[in-house]
């Protein structure tokens, strides 16, 4: 079960939770209708995520700030997003092939500032994106969701073949239905996504507006709670969500071609898109959003040094520098050129044979002040 948030933050959040959940159903509005402009054939399921993660979050996190503004609470949105995804193989075997799948496209983390009852660091549930969750029915992926007792690392190198349990995991698991559902009036959002859970009890199996899940992960409803752990002997929900954002934390540490935004306006999507492309190579480029050295003090001392050195490296970034070390992927977005912006789709490539790969991860933190 989730772990409710400290008292003086749950107040305000319960009161100003209606706006909460328009502020993040606009969000979502503004940045996929922005990613179907902005995509030469249309947008997938890796546009849209991307559209949200650098254009949605400062947007969310401006509103957020202006929300709660009144009751001394600082909300904080920082993430790292990487294209490629963690590859599994569900335990027990499922019979289906192939035998591996992705384990996720995006955790959401929420924390309130420090530790809740010394141990715990928050609630998070981890979102594998659909353009249509239908189109899951009888594949790996359903099963590793909805049946598996656990899984088994495939990729990336340093967390193969170590296995992590999924049977307490209820809540945790979630579909992000990407399906368009049009303008039906005025006052209705062109894009009205929907939050599937896999391993539900009580929520709804479909049409629960996203929206609506996400504020209640923040409001400690949803999602399940996540414990503080350096223990490399565990295996179930605290230690699958350390190990995301650990082991992303540290791959996207040594890479030195990684985009940083922070304290400026956001790279535009389509340059994103560009920044991203050609994924298979080694040296892809990591999105980073960045207010990490705070917030993972939260963890450990460990990720705090990686996030204070990001911070650093956030200070000295140069968009016009990353774009001339980067020339090819943003060869087409010089002033005249008429060049369409490219489209990643719906694929998410394999981490190479003994790469470092990632999980792209967002953490949402209230604190007060």
């Amino acid at each position: 079960m989730p772990i409710r948030p400290p008292a003086e933050i749950l107040g305000p959040l319960l009161m100003e939770r209606d706006r909460v959940i328009y502020s993040i159903a606009q969000t979502i509005n503004l940045t996929f209708s922005a990613a179907d402009v902005g995509c030469v054939d249309g947008a997938g399921e890796v546009d849209y995520l991307i559209y949200f993660f650098l254009e949605g979050l400062p947007a969310l996190e401006s509103q957020f700030r202006r929300i709660f503004q009144p009751y001394r609470i600082r909300p904080t949105i920082s993430g790292i997003f990487c294209h490629q995804t963690p590859r599994v193989e569900p335990q027990p075997d499922s019979g289906l092939t192939p035998k591996q799948c992705e384990l996720g496209d995006l955790l959401f983390l929420v924390t309130y500032g420090r530790r809740v009852y010394n141990n715990y660091l928050g609630n998070a549930f981890l979102v594998q994106a659909k353009r249509d969750s239908r189109q899951i029915h009888g594949t790996q992926q359903e099963y590793l969701y909805q049946v598996a007792e656990g899984f088994t690392y495939r990729s990336p190198s340093p967390l193969a073949n170590q296995y992590r349990d999924f049977r307490e995991c209820p809540y945790a698991l979630w579909y992000w239905d990407f399906r368009d559902r049009g303008w039906t009036n005025a006052l209705v959002d062109h894009w009205y996504t929907d939050g599937i859970c896999a391993r539900r009890r009580t929520y709804a199996r479909a049409g629960w507006p996203f929206s609506l899940v996400l504020a209640d992960l923040i409001c400690g409803v949803a999602g399940r709670r996540v414990r503080a752990t350096t223990d490399p002997h565990q295996q179930d929900w605290s230690k699958i969500v350390d190990d995301m954002i650990r082991h992303t934390a540290r791959s996207t540490f040594h890479r030195q071609n990684a985009y940083v935004s922070r304290n400026r306006d956001p790279l535009r999507g389509e340059d994103a898109i560009r920044a991203v492309r050609n994924t298979g190579a080694t040296n892809t480029p990591f999105l980073i959003r960045s207010s990490l050295g705070r917030i993972f003090s939260i963890f450990d001392s460990e990720l705090h040094e990686i996030g204070m050195k990001l911070e650093h490296g956030s200070e000295h970034f140069e968009e016009e520098t990353f774009k001339t070390e980067h020339a090819e992927r943003f060869r087409a977005t010089e002033p005249g050129s008429v060049s369409e912006p490219p489209r990643l789709g719906n694929a998410r490539p394999y981490i190479p044979e003994g790469g470092d790969g990632g999980c792209s991860f967002v953490i949402m933190d209230f604190s007060r002040v």
